[in-house]
């Protein structure tokens, strides 16, 4: 009797235990226990920005395609017939044009947003997705700009999940040397696309470059080994392989202009290397300036878009011919004056800085309101009003092609190894 009582007291315990457990565990799932809920799951490096327009892609493209044949065959102009009779294509989207189309073996989306017709000289902004994104009509901080402008996004030549990929190898893998040469191979072939497109199309200025991620990777890439195909660079959360940074910088008619944003918490594109690599392009005659949000990852937040906003509007005036580009803007982030000299953002420039009102500015306003952020910008005074005698490079062209560059910018190249 002792040893079936044993037996017995032994499965009431593993019972019982079973019970606590339970309890346990549903307590855990629902939160009721401090500290109980399990780690958040890694961030996924695989982040769309910036969001899509609220329109129909497919639907754009079929009624884009249509109007364009009807100007082509001289039945009326565009978009004004679209804009009287928006009855006649039910799912187009006034003010919004849209085509696909292939150049150097890259397929791109071209995009155009605002009141103007497709073949009108507009500023090129050229999009370039992050991993596991694909081109879209962009939305956010590309609405609501002062002048119509051509959005080109290409697309990344490997398939990667649901959407694509610009290079076979990540920067987490740390295969440098096989990163640095695949960047080097697609940023060649986007400047020959970039080239083909801009003198097939009526340009304003030279073109906007801008990307997240393996796009803000080839921003930089573009803006430094391809400075003549590129007149501003806006690369977030990028970064530059060190072999790909010459002793001095290629020769071009004038040097791009090049603001870039990176969240100090980046887990993907780690921040450190990109600070480190930020002074070494100024010290080879590059005038560039980065923004660091601190306790940021590998993200876009509220407050990047709209300070990449500002950015955006004030280089699509400049290129058009409206005003110059202003004194650099961090909004809530803080600049980072090479030689790595931090300097904290000290004054916020609300709405009134920055007239938000299309119908005020040059030229006609994209598609909805005006885009809209937690922050909008601060100056840091650096500036730009100077001889153009005085920069580094050859002297930039007149007209809407000249950028002038500040005062605090490197007097010549470096003596380093060529790498």
């Amino acid at each position: 009797m002792k040893g079936q009582d044993l037996r017995l007291h032994s499965i009431a315990a593993r019972c019982a235990l079973a019970v606590i457990a339970g309890i346990l565990a549903i307590a855990d799932g629902c939160g009721w226990i401090p500290g109980g809920q399990d780690p958040p799951a890694p961030y996924s490096p695989m982040v769309e920005w910036p969001e899509s327009a609220p329109i129909d892609l497919e639907a754009e493209i079929a009624s884009s395609a249509r109007l364009d044949g009807e100007e082509e065959a001289g039945a009326g102009a565009w978009p004004a017939d679209e804009r009287a009779a928006p009855g006649l294509l039910p799912d187009d989207t006034p003010g919004v044009f849209a085509r696909e189309d292939e150049i150097e073996g890259l397929q791109y989306l071209e995009v155009v947003i605002g009141d103007a017709r497709p073949r009108d000289r507009l500023p090129m902004v050229v999009f370039l997705h992050g991993l596991g994104d694909r081109p879209r009509i962009p939305g956010g901080p590309f609405l609501g700009l002062p002048v119509p402008v051509r959005v080109i996004a290409f697309r990344g030549p490997i398939p990667h999940g649901k959407g694509w990929s610009w290079f076979p190898v990540r920067v987490a893998e740390g295969k440098t040397d096989e990163l640095a040469a695949s960047i080097a191979d697609v940023a060649e072939r986007l400047a020959l696309a970039i080239d083909g497109l801009v003198a097939a199309q009526e340009t304003s200025g030279r073109p906007i470059v801008c990307g997240f991620s393996q796009g803000g990777i080839l921003s930089y890439a573009l803006a430094v080994l391809h400075p003549e195909s590129v007149g501003t660079a806006f690369p977030l959360s990028g970064w530059l392989p060190p072999d790909l940074i010459p002793a001095r910088p290629r020769e071009a008619e004038s040097v791009p202009l090049v603001w870039a944003m990176h969240g100090a918490d980046d887990e993907v594109v780690p921040y450190g290397p990109t600070r480190e690599m930020i002074e070494r392009l100024w010290t080879i005659g590059l005038w560039v300036r980065l923004v660091e949000f601190e306790g940021t990852r590998h993200r876009m937040t509220g407050e990047m878009d709209a300070l990449f906003h500002e950015w955006m509007r004030a280089a699509v005036l400049a290129q058009s011919g409206g005003t110059p580009m202003p004194t650099l803007m961090t909004g809530s982030g803080t600049a980072i004056l090479p030689p790595l000299a931090d300097v904290a953002a000290s004054t916020d420039v609300g709405p009134d800085a920055i007239d938000q009102d299309p119908d005020a500015s040059p030229g006609a306003s994209a598609p909805g309101d005006a885009y809209s952020g937690t922050e909008t910008g601060a100056d840091v005074p650096d500036d730009r009003d100077r001889d153009q005698d005085t920069t580094p490079g050859a002297d930039a062209p007149g007209g809407d092609d000249a950028l002038a560059l500040p005062s605090d910018a490197p007097s010549g190249a470096s003596d380093g190894e060529d790498p």
